[in-house]
């Protein structure tokens, strides 16, 4: 299978997909990696209250500080 085609399954077979906005960086870069790490956190952080929907009660709740 393909990069495309890869991707392209990859992101079917997703239940959540999170993309983060990566404008301006550039992803083959060591030093955009401070950069790119954070745009994901923030995407990240951004998508918890939309994540909400997602939890059961079934769902384990994963605690950081643990």
């Amino acid at each position: 299978m393909g990069g495309c085609a890869q991707l392209s399954a990859s992101r079917t077979a997703a239940d959540v997909l999170i993309e983060p906005i990566v404008t301006g960086i550039n992803l083959l870069s060591f030093k955009a990696f401070d950069k790119a790490v954070e745009a994901g956190y923030q995407a990240a952080i951004d998508a918890i209250p939309n994540l909400q929907a997602f939890r059961t009660v079934e769902s384990p709740v994963v605690s950081a500080a643990a």
